[in-house]
């Protein structure tokens, strides 16, 4: 196989029309980082960003020539030219914020985890359905070109039939900020769930899953800060 034939398509196709208007919520580390850096570069519509410290949302409109900021979302929903609310808060808050834009008829894009309780996620999703929005969580590993790549090698057959993968992580992760302290879950839910999603994306969803936790002596009885998962795949699928 020449390099030729690896015509690799890492790079995500972007929409048609970047007009649409987008509306921020949150104004914390990730969209600052993250969400307006990329928005930039994709040259994207970024309308209006609302956070519960007015400041905070008024320092970044200005660093990314965003031409309104709102006091809360409510606000931003009069606003008929967002047609996409990016939420960025903590799962907890987020659940109210989604309910509240989809039922203004905008399209949502959330954090994940969409919600640290699987029956109020299902209740959310059951909302956006019955309101016809779309809703995307923000699982952006598997959007990453690295990842992107292996999956279409997988797709395409370039290394034969795959019978195990391994995603292994050893880093230092932050568990003291408040909103982690505050976590009944943290390693699953807000490190492993992009190691998670990006298994899921490369071989489809498992017939089993076996996972082990524990924490730190450090931490006592508190939320798990490490993990061990298994995927279990019937064999030929």
């Amino acid at each position: 196989m020449t390099q030729k034939d690896l015509d690799l398509n890492w790079k995500p196709r972007l929409p048609r029309n970047l007009q649409r208007g987008i509306g921020i919520v949150g104004a914390g580390e990730i969209v600052a980082g993250a969400h307006l850096p990329a928005y930039k570069l994709a040259g994207f519509n970024v309308l209006g960003i609302a956070n519960r410290t007015r400041d905070r949302a008024e320092k970044l409109a200005q660093q990314f020539n965003i031409p309104n900021v709102y006091n809360n979302l409510d606000e931003m929903l009069t606003n008929d030219a967002i047609e996409i609310v990016d939420i960025a808060v903590a799962p907890w808050v987020q659940y109210d914020l989604a309910v509240s834009a989809a039922r203004a008829g905008k399209h949502l894009l959330c954090q994940k985890p969409l919600h640290e309780e699987l029956h109020d996620a299902h209740r959310l999703v059951d909302i956006v359905t019955e309101q016809g929005v779309k809703l995307a969580v923000n699982q952006q590993l598997r959007w990453d070109g690295r990842v992107r790549a292996v999956h279409q090698i997988l797709r395409e057959g370039w290394i034969g039939f795959p019978t195990m993968g391994t995603i292994n992580v050893f880093i230092h992760n932050p568990w003291n900020l408040v909103f982690m302290q505050s976590s009944k879950y943290q390693e699953i839910m807000y490190h492993s769930i992009h190691y998670l999603d990006t298994i899921r994306y490369l071989f489809g969803e498992p017939d089993r899953l076996f996972c082990s936790t524990g924490s730190k002596p450090s931490r006592g009885r508190g939320a798990e800060t490490r993990s061990t998962t298994v995927l279990d795949y019937t064999g030929g699928q």
